[in-house]
């Protein structure tokens, strides 16, 4: 079980690296080229967080805003909250004690629009929005539409489903350093380094 968690966990990595990636050629009007770090915003934004959890804070410190955290290991927490008005939990992670990346694990709600809305009253419109194609173990294929906001120290997207469990929706904040150590870490596999 925890070996596929752990291949979910990163084929749901490169996904948002994927993701990050387009939303960066699109931002800088290069289709298929995309700029090696996050896109400078150029509209003032309010820092990014989801329900107080930043980019860069300590496990001590998200233990301290949620005292019902649950901490598994050094690098690893869930947090139960509200999102949109609905029960939520989130699985953070932590790389040398700094959150890079917290992920919508548990969620009461399939409307994405709702939550989209919520954050683009927080922080705009998003910089991007796309549609991809999925499909099930069945065949099924679904339209997932995707929306990415850029921020100095990492990416925001909310999608319809994640591509690994098309019955969750995905919320994910990802750190600026995370995601180029994915971006490398996959240079190095192909030989491209």
């Amino acid at each position: 079980m925890r070996q596929i968690l752990k291949k979910c966990k990163t084929i749901f990595l490169l996904t948002t690296a994927l993701m990050f990636s387009i939303a960066n050629a699109a931002a800088a009007g290069e289709k298929g080229k995309a700029p090696a770090s996050a896109p400078k915003v150029e509209h003032t934004r309010a820092p990014l967080e989801i329900k107080t959890l930043k980019i860069g804070m300590s496990q001590a410190d998200v233990v301290r805003l949620f005292p019902e955290a649950r901490c598994y290991s050094s690098n690893s927490c869930s947090v139960d909250t509200r999102l949109a008005g609905e029960s939520a939990s989130f699985q953070v992670s932590f790389t040398d004690d700094k959150l890079d990346n917290a992920y919508l694990s548990k969620y009461e709600t399939s409307d994405v629009d709702v939550v989209a809305d919520a954050f683009r009253q927080k922080y705009g419109p998003p910089d991007s929005t796309t549609t991809r194609m999925l499909q099930n173990g069945l065949g099924n294929k679904f339209e997932c539409p995707v929306y990415v906001w850029n921020f100095p120290d990492g990416v925001l997207m909310v999608a319809k489903y994640r591509p690994e469990i098309l019955t969750l929706m995905q919320v994910e904040m990802t750190s600026t350093d995370r995601i180029n150590r994915e971006k490398t870490k996959r240079k190095e596999a192909a030989g491209d380094i």
